[in-house]
């Protein structure tokens, strides 16, 4: 029971850690610091109790490194699944294609810049669109159900201040 118990605590407090350097990272200083309070209370017990007795019961230094290893795992699932900020879409398309684009993420209200650009072979549009994280996956899967020629980069972006479309909440 008592390896069980380690497990899932380390799991807990390496789940935590993850979003709290998220939050940190984002700008949410106050929350990661409210995440990180109870990520280190959980810390001082949980590594008390294996160090104490590591030698008697090598069995809870097991659990701690299976807990450790599926936190990071469960941890980076759970911010994925949170999306905090905001993520960059690079949009490369035709000339031709371009008023589909720009029909259909005026109708998703996502905020865009077009440029023009040129490479080896041809002239493309190139849109710069900066969108919330929890909406990357929809506006990604719409964009590639249009079924046009695309060249799509995402990033992450540090911040942004202003624009079109980024204070709705969704």
């Amino acid at each position: 029971m008592i390896y069980l118990i380690i497990f899932i605590a380390k799991l807990i407090e390496v789940s935590l850690a993850t979003i709290r350097i998220v939050f940190i990272s984002k700008g949410e200083r106050l929350k990661g610091a409210c995440i990180a309070f109870f990520e280190i209370s959980l810390w001082i017990i949980l590594a008390s109790n294996v160090l104490n007795s590591i030698t008697e019961d090598p069995f809870k230094a097991v659990a701690y490194v299976l807990g450790y290893t599926a936190g990071t795992f469960l941890g980076s699932l759970l911010e994925e699944k949170i999306a905090i900020g905001i993520a960059t879409l690079n949009i490369t398309c035709s000339i031709d294609d371009y008023p589909k684009i720009v029909e259909v993420l005026q109708k998703l209200e996502v905020g865009f810049t077009i440029l023009d650009s040129c490479g080896q072979k041809d002239c493309n549009k190139i849109f710069i669109a900066y969108i919330p994280r929890k909406r990357k996956k929809e506006i990604l899967g719409i964009l590639n159900g249009l079924n046009i020629k695309t060249f799509i980069t995402t990033t992450e972006s540090a911040g942004t201040r202003g624009g079109y479309g980024l204070d709705k909440r969704r």
